[in-house]
């Protein structure tokens, strides 16, 4: 069941990195942006607590690309231990012990995905080795590509009227999904059960899937770690079909390290059986079309097509499958077609995304999927 992503993508995906964006304005510890719980004193720009479990919690959004945020406050003789987390996650404990008064960065999170996020602070009330007391400071927050405070949600992508419903001219449509319903990773198969997501794996982790403002979003980290899911047929008790229509709109941002292949893959997980991707690339490269010979030659393609369009935009793309050839459509334009490598075994349709370690964070979006069988 398990498919590795294809090796052109390592290649593909190696550009440097883009010039890191400006660093938005610290939020004072007075802002609005922040809700205090326990007992805090002080004056702008600064808060402090000596008092155990009190927290002090404000949101920040990231803007597309990802980002990371910074803690701001005092190191001091008497400052003590604070631990801090991002969105309910594991804490880290920070030392805000210093010989002399210091208003600086004391704790920088990991490259965070883009989206709406909380960072914590909580005191946690013991001295340090040197420390006199047991101080926590707070002067701010700092988000490096993105704002301070909820941000309003983002409209859904433009998508005119949305996937396509009815049949067409020799072929019977058999799903349709617009991606309306918003849904975690934990129940995104109960709210759609043609989708089925892929296990854990070194590639892959289903926690970065979610459906949300109109599309179906892999959420890309800074771990190098996608996901993967199948759009099963009409048969959910079966994967894939013989023959077909499979058309997806979708986009991505330009993040270093990932990209993605979607792909038709034989139901028998016998590579010569025909692999058809499309579409196929790095996030940082073209849209690319591919169709593997079959049997002893699958590692060979008999057709290549390089469309000269960018994931960062938004696009249709369209395979049709019929017993004598494998057409691509981007936009509702022919790009490729082949007759010489056409798979006449069942195969199923998996959308999938990855990358490599200390990747840039972003997203894979899918606006909406459409599928068809032979009429």
């Amino acid at each position: 069941m398990f498919r590795r992503l294809l090796v052109v993508l390592v290649a593909a995906v190696a550009a440097a990195l883009p010039a890191p964006a400006a660093l938005a304005a610290p939020a004072s510890a007075n802002s609005s942006a922040y809700t205090y719980a326990g007992t805090w004193y002080g004056s702008a720009p600064e808060q402090w607590s000596k008092t155990g479990g009190a927290t002090a919690t404000a949101p920040f959004t990231v803007a597309a690309g990802g980002g990371t945020v910074s803690w701001t406050g005092f190191r001091a003789p008497n400052h003590g231990r604070g631990a801090v987390s991002v969105d309910g996650g594991p804490e880290t404990t920070v030392d805000l012990y210093r010989s002399s008064r210091l208003n600086t960065t004391v704790w920088t999170s990991a490259n965070l995905a883009a989206g709406q996020h909380t960072m914590r602070v909580r005191v946690v009330a013991s001295k340090s080795t040197q420390a006199s007391d047991s101080w926590v400071s707070i002067t701010g927050l700092t988000v490096s590509n993105g704002s301070i405070g909820s941000a309003a949600a983002p409209p859904p992508p433009t998508s005119g009227s949305g996937a396509p419903v009815g049949n067409l001219a020799g072929w019977r449509q058999t799903y349709a999904e617009n991606f309306n319903t918003s849904a975690t990773s934990s129940t995104l198969t109960s709210t759609y059960p043609r989708v089925f997501p892929y296990q854990d794996n070194p590639q892959y982790a289903r926690a970065n899937l979610s459906v949300g403002n109109g599309s179906l979003n892999f959420n890309l980290r800074g771990d190098g770690k996608g996901a993967a899911v199948v759009i099963r047929s009409r048969d959910a008790s079966g994967w894939g079909q013989t023959y077909g229509r499979y058309s997806v709109r979708f986009r991505a941002d330009n993040v270093n390290g990932f990209g993605a292949a979607f792909m038709l893959w034989p139901d028998s997980e016998v590579w010569g059986d025909g692999e058809t991707d499309f579409p196929e690339g790095g996030f940082g490269d073209q849209i690319h079309a591919y169709n593997h010979c079959l049997g002893s030659r699958a590692a060979q393609n008999c057709l290549v097509v390089n469309t000269g369009a960018s994931w960062t935009q938004w696009h249709v793309a369209t395979i049709d499958w019929t017993p004598t050839a494998m057409t691509f459509y981007l936009d509702g334009n022919q790009v490729g077609r082949d007759t010489s490598a056409v798979a006449s075994r069942a195969r199923h349709w998996l959308l999938q995304t990855s990358g490599s370690g200390g990747s840039r964070a972003g997203a894979l979006q899918i606006d909406w999927v459409a599928l068809y069988e032979r009429a």
